[in-house]
């Protein structure tokens, strides 16, 4: 699943990387967020490409469930909140090696250079055929969005606090 469709996420290159794997295995690509269509964007044809947008929560999170791993492949975010969503449901990530994706990923996420669609295929690929390090992602993702609960968020800004008075 690819979340959002706005020249940031990177979506072109992203189905350049999945188009390159599909002549070896079944793809189905999920984009969230309404794709324009007069953009020309790259297929080849057998990969599959559903669209979905005006989502409720519960849509989002089903998806989310449903998806065997997230693409999150960004050249620019200022956070990257679809790395801890699926990191919370226990999906495996992709996420790009920028700042603050990197961060926020923590070791739940194989990272890979946005600018390069072999990259990206690289990294799917990986995932794909290397069931151990997807478990490891998933189980790492788990423990890295704990560290984004509300509850932590609010020990540590009350901690900053205590610290600054």
């Amino acid at each position: 699943m690819q979340i959002g469709t706005k020249e940031n996420k990177n979506i072109e290159r992203c189905m350049v990387a999945l188009n390159k794997l599909s002549d070896r295995y079944r793809l189905r690509l999920t984009v969230l967020g309404r794709l324009d269509h007069k953009r020309d964007l790259p297929s080849n044809g057998t990969l599959e490409i559903v669209n979905k947008w005006d989502l409720s929560l519960n849509d989002v999170a089903a998806l989310y469930q449903e998806s065997h791993l997230i693409l999150f492949a960004s050249t620019y975010e200022g956070f990257g909140m679809p790395i801890l969503e699926a990191q919370a449901v226990g999906r495996p990530v992709v996420t790009s090696n920028l700042e603050p994706m990197r961060t926020v990923a923590g070791k739940g996420a194989f990272l890979v250079n946005p600018w390069s669609s072999a990259d990206i295929a690289r990294g799917i690929e990986t995932l794909i055929t290397n069931p151990q390090l997807a478990d490891y992602l998933v189980e790492s993702g788990l423990k890295n969005s704990k560290q984004y609960s509300l509850q932590k968020i609010a020990e540590r800004y009350s901690a900053m606090y205590q610290a600054n008075s």
